[in-house]
This record gives C-alpha cells, sequence and structure tokens, in this order.
C-alpha cells in the first residue's frame, strides 16, 4: 500500500490500478498522490488480487492463493474494493472518491452497480472495452474460449491456455472465460459493439 497522507483527512481518493500493473511501475499514480497530497486530499493505492501477471497472496487462514493476471477472477474486485475502502476508514477518512485506471474502471463500475457506495464519485481514467479489444487484438479469441470451457469442464480451471492473450502474457483457463465469456461482468464498458 502507498499513502500520500492529507493534512485534514476528509477526502481521500482511493486508487485501482489496471490490468497486470503495479505500485511499482505505476509512476502517474504516484505523481497523483503527490498533488492531491499537496492540496490536502489523501491518495491510496493499494494491490489487488490482480497486480503483476502472477502473484501469490497470503489468505487469513495462513495459506496462500495464486492471484495475479494470469488468475484473478473478476467479480472478485468487490473484495479488493470494500478493503481499499476499509484501510482508508481506519485511516481517518470521512468520504472517498474512487479512481480507476484501465481495466480498474470495469471494476469500479461493477462495484458500484453491486454496492451503491456512499462515495463523492467515480473517476474512470483510460476506460477500455475490455471485450471488444479482446476481439479486435486475439485472432484466435474463438479457439482459446472453448479450449478454457473445454479445461474448466474437465476439472481444469487453473490449467495455462495454449496462446498468449495479446501477445505478451499467459492466462489460466477460468480466467480467460470469466473475463471474455459471451455475458461477463466485465463488458460493462461495450463502446466497441458492432
Amino acid at each position: 500500500m502507498i499513502h500520500f497522507e492529507s493534512d485534514k483527512k476528509d477526502i481521500c481518493v482511493i486508487f485501482i490500478h489496471g490490468m497486470c500493473q503495479t505500485i511499482l511501475d505505476n509512476y502517474f499514480a504516484i505523481v497523483c498522490g503527490e498533488l492531491l497530497s499537496r492540496n490536502s486530499i489523501g491518495f491510496l493505492y493499494e494491490h489487488n488480487r490482480g497486480h503483476s501477471i502472477e502473484n501469490d497472496i497470503l489468505m487469513k487462514d495462513g495459506s496462500y492463493k495464486r492471484c495475479g493476471c494470469m488468475y484473478e477472477i473478476f467479480e472478485d474486485c468487490i473484495l479488493d474494493i470494500n478493503l481499499a475502502i476499509e484501510k482508508a476508514k481506519e485511516l481517518g477518512y470521512k468520504r472517498y472518491i474512487l479512481m480507476g485506471h484501465s481495466y480498474g474502471c470495469n471494476k469500479l463500475i461493477y462495484y458500484y452497480y453491486k454496492k451503491h457506495p456512499n462515495i463523492l464519485g467515480l473517476v474512470l481514467a483510460s476506460a477500455p472495452d475490455m471485450i471488444g479489444l479482446q476481439l479486435l487484438r486475439q485472432s484466435d479469441y474463438k479457439k482459446l474460449i472453448n479450449e478454457a470451457k473445454d479445461n474448466i469442464d474437465k476439472g481444469n480451471p487453473t490449467k495455462i491456455l495454449s496462446n498468449l492473450i495479446e501477445n505478451y502474457m499467459y492466462m489460466s483457463s477460468q480466467t480467460y472465460y470469466n473475463w471474455f465469456k459471451k455475458d461477463s461482468n466485465l463488458d460493462n464498458l461495450p463502446v466497441m459493439d458492432e
């Protein structure tokens, strides 16, 4: 977690990063945090289970869960955003603005739809049509969706798909299917629909 403190402890911007991002490689979030802090607005940047391509997170029971973009389930964003809001409350903030970048925007839209939080507003920075982009960029989309579904049906949801996603990363069958199947909850900015 990175926290840029406000001297007033009134408003905090809670930043939800995009796909595979980390605190270390998100320079504009650091610039934003410094600027807001100088203007008496707090800024909180917490990793969520989708940080990096692959990571392990410590669970309450002491076990570890494999996460990262390769294994992330979209709907789990509710748990991560709730945790970030709770952390801001612990730090003494009274009001919140949720800010998402890229894939983080899709998470915030879904969170707002499901939870109707009492917030000052949403900031959607570089909000993508994730499914539209996948259909545009992934020439073997149908093959991968079928492969993912087949692996899930055979009891192998964490099996890695045979081809790279967008030419740079592998993804588990459960994640690809969860994100990119027809009527996915991730499909909440369908600006590229035909």
